[in-house]
């Protein structure tokens, strides 16, 4: 059994999730009449920040930072609409759901413990993200039992909790990690491959 001082220490090193605060004035004051390519602007400054970042979260920032409190379709058209303009011109990278700043190819781990519960979702946080998190974990363990892998990566990204779904995106990410020979199955045991 691991020491908890420890396991604590490394939870520690990890960052916590940054997400960017700024306030947009849209010219005449309604979003639903920006110009999808100064907000697609923003959009990237977003992304530059939290990547790779949820479109929803991305929509939640937007409209946080013209201080609106309701998204109406004509709201979400005009997001929709930036963001398909920030990546058409290369602003940014659309993977499933998820914007990434061009290039970049593997996320930070972060820790998400202190954001507030609308944004403390498991489907907010990408797939490679995830498994950033369980390769940390068995890493930290210098190996681990593969039923113990999914809470411990949990840990790491600030979720206590361990739901079905939950359970479920980390074990995809342990398939994904062993099919690419990132993480190795010894018995019920996983290893880091480099290790």
């Amino acid at each position: 059994m691991r020491d908890t001082s420890v396991a604590s220490a490394e939870h520690n090193s990890i960052p916590g999730y940054e997400k960017l605060d700024r306030r947009i004035f849209v010219r005449g004051g309604e979003l639903h009449e920006a110009d999808p390519d100064a907000l697609a602007e923003f959009i990237a400054d977003i992304v530059e920040v939290e990547s790779p970042v949820h479109v929803q979260e991305v929509s939640r920032r937007i409209t946080e930072a013209a201080f609106v409190t309701r998204t109406g379709s004509r709201i979400r058209a005009v997001i929709e609409a930036s963001v398909n303009r920030a990546v058409e011109s290369d602003k940014v990278v659309l993977r499933g759901a998820f914007l990434w700043q061009p290039g970049m190819t593997e996320p930070l781990l972060r820790d998400r413990s202190e954001l507030p519960d609308a944004s403390r979702k498991l489907d907010f946080v990408a797939s490679e993200e995830v498994a950033v998190a369980v390769e940390r974990a068995v890493g930290n363990s210098y190996g681990i039992a593969r039923q113990d892998a999914g809470p411990a990566a949990l840990r790491l990204l600030g979720f206590g909790r361990t739901s079905r779904a939950a359970s479920s995106k980390v074990e995809q990410a342990i398939e994904m990690l062993l099919a690419n020979g990132r993480l190795i199955a010894k018995d019920d045991e996983l290893i880091l491959a480099n290790s």
